[in-house]
């Protein structure tokens, strides 16, 4: 029955794409598949070929590029769990070779009941909201450590994003593991400063095993080894941070009932605490990088800001409490400006368990498609002046002080956290997070970024570095 109804529409084979070649796909002749400038690929490949574009990987596997933002919802609320989400290839194969340290995939790779067993043992804390409210004094007291920090840097800041790492990883550890490692002091965890040395060079990893000739399948090649090294390296010291807080009896962050059940066996808390510690760093620090230095970039931007800010924290050390939050909304729509404007994650890979069907073609079951919402956020069709960053359009009554309607704002369209169960965990305590440190910020300085802020794609969207800022302190 359902492969009569699917003779009316067009095979997958007829999508239209750049020239495919035998074994070596649409790799060689696209300039989409993972290019570093993802933003000028994706206009190409949408001006060439429409809003459905079929790649190939090597060995000819298919991969559908979708750009049309109701494609994308059909896309993302189809299937039984909400999606799957494509596991990465390099870390499963690793993993399952590596039996005597990995009991599951992981949150992130899981799939199916396991995914749904990992999800709800895992993850029940961070969707609490007084479990996230509890979290504000802690991401106040290191917001106030890094400022300090960056007084002790200034006025020049070289190598800002050095900094930005610190109290995002400061902030995860207590999450994850219920105490702050030091980062921002001289007292800092060495073996946590080493995992944030690494931490970069193992996305990088990710994203050329992901996008490049996966030689590593047949040999240990450069990027094998890279991998397997960042991921040993950053395996020992969970193991090690993990060990260490279940000696202490200290632990008070959101995975509590999770480490001190006898029923899970201590490989799996490893896995858990190394795969929350990979995931939520990384996102964060760019997030926090782009939204600085867009709104250090724009004087009208940071000045209504810091006069919000003084308004709500009447002194530079404030505490930004929930109802400070509440009262906060311009910070909230800088954040979210920041999020369309510049999305850590551009894209969503997921697979469907039934097949679909898309612009009269029909797309099988369980084939790879990759939905570019970043490229919908920078559509005028989609968001008023849609390649200006302007914080107002997010805003209750979507206008400007100037009366000036901000319309179209098609909202559904950002998916910077994800979309539906597969949604970024962690989502809230990271927002909250964000708002905090950017608070503490632009209440104690003016900020100035004279360079043009680049962007590159690896896997994640992530600045083209050093970030180096001018800061000069405000008045009380």
């Amino acid at each position: 029955m359902n492969s009569e109804k699917n003779k009316s529409y067009k095979k997958l084979s007829d999508i239209p794409g750049p020239t495919t070649l035998p074994f070596f796909g649409t790799t060689l002749s696209s300039s989409g598949f993972g290019g570093k400038d993802l933003m000028k690929s994706n206009e190409e490949q949408v001006k060439k070929y429409g809003s459905l574009v079929k790649q190939e990987h090597y060995w000819n596997y298919p991969i559908i590029e979708v750009f049309d933002p109701d494609d994308i919802d059909k896309i993302l609320k189809h299937g039984r769990y909400g999606l799957i989400r494509p596991p990465i290839d390099i870390m499963i194969t690793y993993r399952n070779m590596r039996k005597d340290k990995y009991t599951n995939a992981g949150l992130t790779n899981s799939i199916g009941d396991q995914w749904v067993h990992l999800k709800t043992r895992l993850t029940k804390s961070l969707h609490s909201p007084q479990m996230i409210l509890n979290s504000l004094p802690k991401i106040n007291e290191t917001g106030d450590d890094f400022i300090s920090l960056m007084r002790q840097h200034a006025p020049n800041i070289i190598g800002f994003e050095d900094l930005i790492q610190r109290v995002v990883a400061e902030n995860n550890c207590h999450m994850v593991l219920g105490r702050r490692p030091g980062l921002l002091t001289k007292g800092e965890d060495e073996k946590l400063a080493y995992f944030m040395d690494i931490h970069k060079k193992y996305w990088c990893a990710l994203h050329n095993s992901y996008y490049g000739f996966p030689m590593w399948k047949f040999f240990p090649n450069k990027i094998w080894k890279d991998f397997v090294e960042c991921e040993d390296t950053m395996y020992s010291i969970a193991e090690e941070l993990t060990q260490d807080t279940l000696d202490g009896h200290y632990y008070e962050g959101f995975f509590s009932e999770y480490l001190y059940d006898d029923s899970v066996s201590f490989f799996d808390k490893v896995t858990a605490v190394l795969d929350f510690l990979i995931a939520g760093i990384e996102t964060v620090v760019n997030t926090l990088i782009f939204s600085i230095c867009l709104i250090a970039k724009s004087e009208s931007t940071q000045k209504k800001l810091q006069e919000e800010l003084c308004r709500v924290l009447p002194r530079k050390d404030s505490p930004v409490d929930a109802e400070e939050l509440k009262n906060l909304p311009y910070l909230k729509a800088c954040v979210k400006e920041c999020f369309r404007y510049t999305p850590t994650t551009p894209n969503l890979a997921r697979m469907l368990e039934t097949s679909i069907q898309l612009q009269g073609y029909n797309i099988p079951a369980y084939t790879l498609i990759l939905c570019q919402t970043w490229y919908n956020c920078m559509q005028d069709k989609n968001f008023y002046r849609a390649k200006d960053f302007l914080p107002e359009r997010w805003l209750s009554d979507g206008n400007s002080a100037t009366g000036e309607r901000f319309w179209p704002h098609r909202e559904s369209v950002d998916r910077h956290f994800g979309f539906g169960k597969r949604m970024c965990p962690g989502n809230r305590f990271a927002f909250q997070e964000i708002c905090v440190i950017l608070a503490k910020v632009f209440r104690n300085f003016s900020v100035e970024y004279k360079d043009k802020l680049d962007y590159k794609y690896e896997f994640l969207l992530t600045p083209v570095k050093p970030i180096n800022i001018i800061v000069k302190e405000l008045p009380e």
